[in-house]
């Protein structure tokens, strides 16, 4: 299945194009979030959210650490955010030079495995026109 939106940084993007990704509707369910925003909810790992997400800047005691890396056709800016060293969220900002969105990991338990299934959703990003 795709899911197609916006990207999270509009005015670093191509107008007229959005993003898309593909997800396996057996592991992943499209569905909206307490805010009505379109997130992909893992089936098998609670609480395992891929949401959309643009930089905010972060409370304090919690810390940064940035990594690029390709990740499919598009490369990210990787944000992993730390509390006293315990992993809170992750944090995925790019595109594939026609958009530039931002997606947020999050997570209660099974955060490797979290990660590891919402970067193989990641690895589909592609842009796409708005009006085929």
């Amino acid at each position: 299945m795709a899911w197609t939106g916006s990207p999270t940084y509009p005015a670093d993007s191509e107008p007229g194009f959005l993003f898309r990704v593909d997800y396996d509707p057996d592991r992943w369910a499209l569905t909206e979030d307490n805010f009505g925003a379109m997130v992909l909810a893992h089936r098998q790992i609670p609480y395992c959210i891929l949401l959309p997400w643009s930089g905010r800047g972060l409370p304090a005691g919690l810390r940064v650490e940035h990594e690029f890396r390709a990740i499919g056709v598009a490369n990210f800016d990787v944000h992993t955010i730390t509390r006293d060293g315990n992993l809170e969220f992750v944090a995925y900002v790019g595109g594939d030079r026609k958009i530039v969105t931002g997606f947020q990991v999050a997570f209660e338990e099974q955060k490797e495995q979290c990660i590891e299934a919402a970067e193989a959703v990641l690895a589909t990003l592609r842009s796409t026109p708005a009006m085929p």
